[in-house]
């Protein structure tokens, strides 16, 4: 039987997100640059690195933008 402590939390994202600090490794594309933006949407500033300076521009100015 499933307990009451494994249900899904009904808190939003953004109330469980907010003010807190995320390092995403490989964010310059894939899983790890939607990650990023997924996490900075979600109210966390995300700090990021990859191995292209480019697309981690493109990441960087699509998490500002929106």
């Amino acid at each position: 039987m499933a307990s009451a402590n494994n249900a899904r939390s009904t808190t939003s994202p953004q109330a469980s997100l907010a003010d807190k600090v995320v390092v995403v490794t490989g964010a310059t594309s894939g899983m790890g640059a939607v990650t990023a933006r997924r996490l900075a949407a979600a109210g966390a500033r995300v700090a990021f690195c990859g191995r292209r300076v480019d697309e981690g521009r493109a990441v960087e100015k699509s998490i500002r933008d929106a």
